[in-house]
């Protein structure tokens, strides 16, 4: 995929950066009432699970709705169009980043076993408890959190500089999980979520790899809790087929190192224009945030 190329003028850039600030303060603001409001206390009730689920889409929806809402009034175009690729290519990024993601998270959980997150699955006792449970750790997160990071802020900075929203939505996504230990983990994560979006230019295999992923864990957690037995062999499985994912996607490798290097076709901006007041707010503010939490 190649993002589109705006005529505006560099007020146009600072504008958009100034919007995407705008868009993570308040997604921040949003992500920490709700957390405040459903405290630290886990429960799988179906009505928790209900307002868990509506709480992602206030989170990470809205204020994604918000700064395209900000861009089209000021009259910057937001990008509609994207990359038209085969579906032999879509499928291969999905599994080849699914895979590869599923490994980074398995070593690094193994060297940090607090990073690994639980989805409580041995509280559910219905199936409806279940599935919304599914919902609420695997599927909704991901399309939510693919919408803000990938759907808006890598669109709109990718109007202006390529690999800077790449970067941008790899620090966001990871400082958006507010953990100091997972920061490394959440941020390769990203980067990859990024690059597979950048390298089909389609925001469903981003959201398919993201999916793919929470799935993944949530099913392990759920054989490790009704069949511990299997567990230690599912793993070890899942590795290596892990593996053969990441090998059948090296064709695409080198492609999508292209498209994230590659010249634009007009001079960028700088950098450093884009560190506006609320860009630079949100990162300082999150990084304290987890820091004094941690």
């Amino acid at each position: 995929m190649k993002f589109h190329q705006s005529d505006s003028h560099k007020n146009d850039a600072i504008y958009v950066s100034e919007a995407v600030g705008c868009v993570l303060l308040c997604a921040m603001l949003l992500f920490l009432l709700t957390a405040a409001f459903f405290g630290q206390e886990p429960s799988v009730s179906v009505q928790t699970l209900i307002f868990k689920i509506g709480g992602k889409f206030l989170v990470f929806v809205l204020p994604a709705l918000w700064g395209v809402w900000m861009l089209r009034r000021s009259g910057i175009s937001f990008p509609r169009e994207f990359g038209r690729n085969s579906l032999h290519k879509d499928q291969t990024v999905i599994l080849s980043s699914f895979g590869l993601i599923v490994i980074i998270q398995m070593l690094y959980t193994a060297v940090f076993p607090a990073v690994k997150t639980t989805a409580n699955i041995a509280l559910a006792e219905t199936p409806a408890q279940i599935f919304l449970l599914f919902l609420s750790v695997s599927l909704i997160p991901a399309v939510a959190e693919e919408v803000l990071f990938r759907g808006f802020l890598m669109r709109s900075l990718g109007l202006f500089r390529r690999s800077l929203a790449v970067l941008m939505s790899a620090l966001t996504f990871a400082l958006m999980h507010f953990s100091v230990t997972g920061f490394p983990l959440f941020f390769a994560c990203g980067l990859i979520l990024a690059m597979s979006y950048l390298s089909t230019g389609s925001l469903s295999v981003s959201v398919g790899v993201h999916f793919l992923c929470n799935a993944f864990w949530f099913l392990a957690e759920t054989v490790e809790t009704y069949l511990p037995q299997y567990a230690a062999d599912v793993m070890r499985g899942a590795f290596v087929v892990c593996v053969l994912l990441c090998v059948s996607g090296i064709p695409f490798l080198k492609e999508n190192m292209r498209v994230f290097f590659e010249d634009e076709d007009e001079p960028s901006f700088p950098s450093s224009q884009f560190w506006t007041l609320p860009t630079v707010l949100f990162v300082l503010t999150a990084a304290a945030i987890q820091i004094w939490f941690q």
